[in-house]
């Protein structure tokens, strides 16, 4: 094998890997496509089945029948979208972690004492890309370069309450 063949790899069992979590996302999508096909067909079945359909509407508006419906589609959606949107977040992460590592193992292979961890931080940053994500990882590298900034921080507290606290004290001199 040689070292693009093995790369090539490396990439298809990550490939493979997404997707069983990418059929996961279609089942959810699919149970809440069904589940909202079955609300329609109930209100068909048991409200409109006699009503002219250019009456459809007046009679769904009636005692809120219209608005339970919407309700029920958004409850299934949501569901739905709440599960995909974690499964989501982890393919991702799946992603990108397991062909870096797979990368970094060919390049072992080749080549000893290449290995590096991948740090969590990029990790979400690939992911979410987010400022929230961004302000988080700024923070640690602060800290971590500079150590917590109360030690920067007067230890007498602010001038203010410094020139407050020894007020007495200049007056009577």
């Amino acid at each position: 094998m040689t070292y693009g063949q093995a790369q090539n790899e490396g990439y298809l069992l990550t490939e493979k890997e997404l997707k069983k979590l990418e059929k996961q996302i279609i089942r959810n999508y699919q149970e809440a496509y069904n589940q909202i096909k079955e609300e329609i067909k109930t209100v068909y079945a048991k409200i409109l089945v006699t009503v002219d359909p250019k009456d459809y509407y007046i009679e769904m508006i009636r005692f809120g029948r219209l608005n339970k419906l919407l309700e029920e589609i958004k409850k299934a959606v949501n569901k739905a979208s709440g599960k995909n949107g974690i499964l989501q977040i982890n393919s991702s992460k799946v992603a990108i972690t397991n062909n870096y590592y797979r990368q970094l193992y060919i390049n072992e292979w080749v080549k000893e004492g290449v290995f590096s961890a991948l740090n969590p931080d990029v990790i979400d940053i690939s992911v979410f890309g987010t400022p929230v994500a961004w302000e988080g990882i700024r923070k640690k590298a602060l800290e971590k370069t500079w150590g917590p900034l109360i030690n920067y921080q007067s230890q007498a507290g602010t001038l203010t309450q410094f020139l407050l606290k020894n007020k007495t004290n200049t007056l009577t001199l």
